[in-house]
C-alpha cells in the first residue's frame, strides 16, 4: 500500500449539511450493528455456559482473533487513515519483530512472489523496499530485527511496485503482465517464481507460483535439504465502481529431509482459500465481508500413524470509516467468528470456537495530537477463552516541529493459527498439539521519533509486557535432543524490549541504517525453564545504494548467544556475518541480480543441529513482458 507524505494542516470543512446527514445515518447504522453484535455475544455466552455444564470442553488450537496490525505509531510528517488495531499488537511488534527458525531463513530459498511496496517509513526511504511477512505473536520466542536473517525471498531483484497488473518502474500500466524470476546458486540452490495476469473491464485475474530446491548442508551422514512449491490464483470481479469481489486459492507443499531420523522426508501440505467482498458506501465509509479457510496436513517425524489434518475457518464483517470528520477521524467496527477442527488422535484439545467484536476509533484533537481507543470483547469454547473485554489506548503527540512521541497501553488475547505456525516451519512436530490462548494482561510502551536534520532520523522505543501462556520452541527431547522442534508453554513471562534505529541519507542514492535491539525475558512460572531463541543483544548495520539501474545493500549482522532448550542447557553461540544483495536493471523488462549470505564464512546455527551454509551465493535473471 502506497503511503504519501502529508502535511499537518487543518483541512477545510466539507459540505456541512450533507456531512451531518450522512453522519446521522452512519450513527444509526453503527447503533444497529452494535446491537446486533451484542446479541451475537450474548448468544455465544449462553452457548458456552450450557456446553460447559454439558461436557468437558477440549482445549482448542489458538489463533489471532483479528488481523495483525502495526503498532500505533505515526511517523514524522505522516498521518494514518485508519484506526490502529492495538488489541492485536505485541511488544515492539512494529520494530521488525518476527519469530525464530521459520524454515531456516538463511539456508532455504523461498521463491515466493515478493510483496513489494513503497514503504514511506519516513522521508529518507529510498526507492522501494521489499515488505516481509512478520510473525506477530511475541510469545513464540525470539523476535529478530528486520532483515536480521536476510530477506524472506532468496531470489530478490524486483524493486518495483506491483499494483494489480501494473509493474510501475517508469513504464506505463498494461492490461497483461508476465513476470519470470529465477536463478541458481551454491550450495545446491535452484528455483524461481512466475506471475501472469490479465485485466478486463470488469474482471482481473493473477496466476502465480514458485518452486525451489536446496541440496542442504552435510549433516549426520546425510543432507538437510528441502523442496518447496506454491501455486494458485486470485480473481477480482468489479460489477460496479463501488463494489469489488475477490477470491483466491493457493496450494503449497514443503518436503524436508530429516538427517537425524534416517533421512526420511517431512512433508507439510497446505491449502489457503480466501473470499472478500468490499462495498464502498461513500467517500468516507465502506464495508467488508471476509472468509478464510486454511487446511494443514502434516506427517510426523517418526512416521507414526498420526498423519493429522487441521481445518481452520474465519469469517468476519467490518464497517470502516476514514477521514470521517476533522475531529472524529476514523472508526472501525468488526465482528467475527473463528473455528478450528482437527483429527488429532492423542490431543486433549481437538477443536475450538471463538466469537469476537471489536470497536476502534481515532480522534484528532489538533494537527499534532491524536488519540486511539480500542475495545474488544471475546467469548469462546475452550481453555482460556472465557468471556472477557480487552481495552487499549494510544496517543501521539508531536510537541515540536521535528520530534514526536507515541505512548500506548493495551491488553489482548491471541490465538495462533496452526497453518501459519506449522506450515512454514521445518524440522518440527506438534507434539504438544494445539496451542492454548496467549493473553497479554498488560503492556505499555513508547516510541520517540526525532529528525536531527533533513537527512537523519532517529527512532527510540521501549516496551514491557506481562504474558500468560507464552509459547516458545524447544526440542521434543530436552535430555537427548532429536533436533526436532515443538513448542513449550510458560504460564507467566515478563518481556522487556528497547530498540534504536538511526537512518542517515548520505545523498540522493546512498543511505545507511543502524539498528540495535535489547530484549529481556523473565520466566515467572516457577519451573526454572529457559526462555529459548531469545538473544539479549542483536544489531544490523547496513549501507544501501539505489538508482535507476543499480541497487544493492551490504549488511553486517550481529547476534548474541541464546538458549535452544527449555528444560536443559544448549547454548547457541553468538555470531557475526556479512550479507550482500545487488541487482542491475538494464531496462524495465530485464534485470540481473545477485545475493550472498555469510560472506565471512562464519560457522553458526540458527536452529540446533543444523549449520548455516558458508558463502551462500545465488544469482539469476528477471524478465518482465
Amino acid at each position: 500500500m502506497m503511503k504519501t507524505k502529508t502535511s499537518f494542516t487543518t483541512k477545510a470543512p466539507r459540505h456541512q449539511e450533507r456531512q451531518r446527514e450522512f453522519i446521522e445515518k452512519s450513527l444509526r447504522l453503527t447503533w444497529c450493528l452494535g446491537a446486533l453484535v451484542v446479541k451475537i455475544l450474548m448468544v455465544s455466552l449462553f452457548a458456552v455456559t450450557v456446553s460447559a455444564f454439558a461436557e468437558d470442553l477440549a482445549t482448542p488450537i489458538i489463533q489471532p482473533t483479528v488481523e495483525p496490525t502495526a503498532e500505533p505509531t505515526i511517523e514524522v510528517l505522516e498521518t494514518q487513515t485508519t484506526p490502529v488495531a492495538m488489541d492485536s499488537q505485541n511488544p515492539s511488534q512494529a520494530e521488525g519483530s518476527k519469530a525464530p527458525v521459520t524454515s531456516r531463513p538463511t539456508a532455504v530459498p523461498k521463491f515466493s512472489l515478493p510483496d513489494v511496496v513503497i514503504t514511506g517509513v519516513n522521508e529518507l526511504t529510498i526507492g522501494a523496499k521489499r515488505s516481509e511477512a512478520v510473525e506477530n505473536d511475541v510469545s513464540w520466542g525470539a523476535q529478530n530485527l528486520t532483515d536480521l536473517n536476510r530477506s524472506s525471498d532468496d531470489l530478490p531483484g524486483l524493486n518495483k511496485s506491483l499494483t494489480a497488473l501494473s509493474t510501475q518502474d517508469g513504464g506505463t500500466p498494461t492490461d497483461t503482465t508476465l513476470i519470470l524470476h529465477g536463478g541458481a546458486g551454491i550450495p545446491g540452490t535452484l528455483g524461481g517464481w512466475g506471475l501472469f495476469g490479465k485485466d478486463f473491464s470488469d474482471m482481473e485475474y493473477l496466476l502465480s507460483g514458485y518452486y525451489s530446491t536446496w541440496g542442504g548442508q552435510a549433516t549426520n551422514g546425510s543432507f538437510d535439504g528441502d523442496q518447496k512449491y506454491r501455486f494458485g490464483g486470485e480473481f477480482k470481479l468489479m460489477p460496479a465502481d463501488d463494489i469489488q469481489f475477490r477470491v483466491s486459492i493457493y496450494s503449497s507443499q514443503v518436503s524436508a529431509t530429516l538427517p537425524y531420523q534416517g533421512a526420511i522426508q517431512e512433508i507439510h501440505q497446505g491449502l489457503d482459500i480466501n473470499a472478500n467482498l468490499n462495498w464502498k458506501l461513500s467517500n468516507a465509509w465502506r464495508t467488508e465481508l471476509l472468509f478464510n479457510n486454511k487446511v494443514t496436513t502434516l506427517n510426523y517425524w517418526d512416521q507414526s500413524t498420526m498423519n493429522n489434518q487441521v481445518q481452520e475457518y474465519d469469517g468476519r464483517f467490518k464497517l470502516i470509516g476514514e477521514e470521517i470528520d476533522p475531529f472524529w477521524n476514523a472508526f472501525t467496527l468488526e465482528a467475527g467468528d473463528y473455528q478450528s477442527t482437527s483429527n488429532f488422535t492423542v490431543a486433549p484439545f481437538t477443536q475450538y470456537n471463538l466469537a469476537w467484536a471489536n470497536a476502534q476509533s481515532r480522534f484528532n484533537f489538533s494537527e499534532n495530537l491524536d488519540l486511539n481507543l480500542s475495545l474488544e470483547g471475546q467469548s469462546g469454547s475452550g481453555p482460556n477463552l472465557n468471556s472477557k473485554l480487552f481495552p487499549a489506548v494510544s496517543a501521539r503527540w508531536r510537541f515540536v516541529e521535528n520530534t514526536q512521541v507515541t505512548a500506548y497501553w493495551k491488553t489482548a488475547r491471541t490465538l495462533d493459527r496452526f497453518f501459519d505456525t506449522f506450515m512454514n516451519m521445518e524440522h518440527i512436530s506438534p507434539e504438544s498439539e494445539l496451542p492454548v490462548a496467549t493473553e497479554n494482561t498488560g503492556e505499555f510502551g513508547a516510541k520517540l521519533t526525532h529528525r536531527l536534520d533533513e537527512n537523519v532520523v532517529l527512532n527510540l522505543s521501549a516496551s514491557s509486557a506481562q504474558l500468560q501462556n507464552y509459547h516458545q520452541w524447544t526440542d521434543i527431547n530436552a535430555v537427548s535432543p532429536n533436533f526436532i522442534e515443538t513448542y513449550s508453554t510458560l504460564s507467566a513471562v515478563q518481556l522487556n524490549r528497547f530498540t534504536a534505529d538511526l537512518e542517515w541519507k548520505l545523498d540522493q542514492v546512498l543511505k545507511t541504517n543502524f539498528q540495535y535491539q535489547w530484549t529481556q525475558g523473565t520466566n515467572n512460572s516457577g519451573n526454572n525453564f529457559n526462555l529459548t531463541f531469545l538473544p539479549q543483544n542483536q544489531g544490523v548495520a547496513s549501507i544501501t545504494r539505489a538508482d535507476e539501474q543499480w541497487e544493492g545493500t551490504l549488511a553486517l549482522v550481529l547476534v548474541s548467544d541464546r538458549q535452544a532448550l527449555d528444560a536443559a542447557t544448549l547454548d547457541l553461540p553468538a555470531y557475526a556475518t556479512f550479507n550482500l544483495s545487488a541487482a542491475y536493471h538494464f531496462d524495465r523488462g530485464f534485470s540481473l541480480w545477485f545475493k550472498g549470505d555469510n560472506l565471512l564464512g562464519s560457522s553458526y546455527v540458527l536452529e540446533p543441529g543444523y549449520l548455516e551454509p558458508q558463502f551462500h551465493l545465488r544469482g539469476g535473471i528477471e524478465i518482465i513482458f
